[in-house]
Formats: structure tokens, C-alpha cells, sequence
């Protein structure tokens, strides 16, 4: 007597039905690990060009009047300089062009000047 080697339709379907609950549960875990580092490079590309404006602020700052207390360092000045490249002005969290703008400050209470990027330059 021979025995039928196989799975029967009730094992295929318990199957299935347990890899679509272990798919629900991942799925969403995964896209979540993917967006939190997405979020992260773009934090740490704006890191580095705070950085690179830090740079240019440097060796543009005789040509500040001194009683401007803050200015704007575009991406594109940046860019055009050469403290950045095409690559470092795309937004890894959607992979286009990045816009906007470092602001310079200076905070005279602490004798020092503050970096930070944003997105609208138009105040």
C-alpha cells in the first residue's frame, strides 16, 4: 500500500493564512524602520550642510557689514563655491531637490554665531 506524500488543502490554506498574518505584522514594521532612517540621513545631511555654511560663513564674514546681525547662505551659493555637491542637496526622504537656505545669526550674548537650515528664506 502506498501513502500519499502531500499537504492537504486544509494544511495549504492554515499555511497561507499564517504567512498573511506574519506579512500584516511585518509590513508595517519594516516601512517604519525605513522611514525612521530616511529621517535620520536627512538630519544628518543637514548636519553637514550647517557645517559646509559654517565653512563659507568663515571666509565670506569680512564681507558682512558689522552691524548685520544675521544673513542668509543659500544651498545654491553653497553649491556654487564648492562646499557642496549635487548629491549632498537631495532630500533623502522623497529624493528631490533640496531648497532653502542656511540662517546665519549672531547671538550677541554669547559672542557666537548660530547655524541653521530651513526651508523658506523668504523672512
Amino acid at each position: 500500500m502506498k501513502k500519499n506524500k502531500g499537504f492537504t488543502l486544509i494544511e495549504l490554506i492554515a499555511i497561507i493564512v499564517l504567512l498573511g498574518l506574519l506579512a500584516l505584522i511585518v509590513v508595517p514594521k519594516v516601512k517604519d524602520i525605513i522611514e525612521t532612517s530616511r529621517e535620520k540621513a536627512l538630519e544628518e545631511q543637514i548636519g553637514r550642510i550647517e557645517e559646509e555654511a559654517k565653512k563659507y560663513a568663515l571666509e565670506i564674514i569680512n564681507d558682512i557689514p558689522e552691524n548685520e546681525l544675521g544673513f542668509y547662505i543659500s544651498l545654491d551659493d553653497l553649491k556654487d563655491n564648492g562646499y557642496l555637491e549635487d548629491k549632498d542637496i537631495i532630500d533623502p526622504t522623497n529624493k528631490e531637490k533640496m531648497t532653502g537656505c542656511v540662517v546665519v545669526k549672531y547671538i550677541e550674548s554669547d559672542d557666537k554665531y548660530t547655524y541653521n537650515y530651513q526651508t523658506d528664506c523668504s523672512e
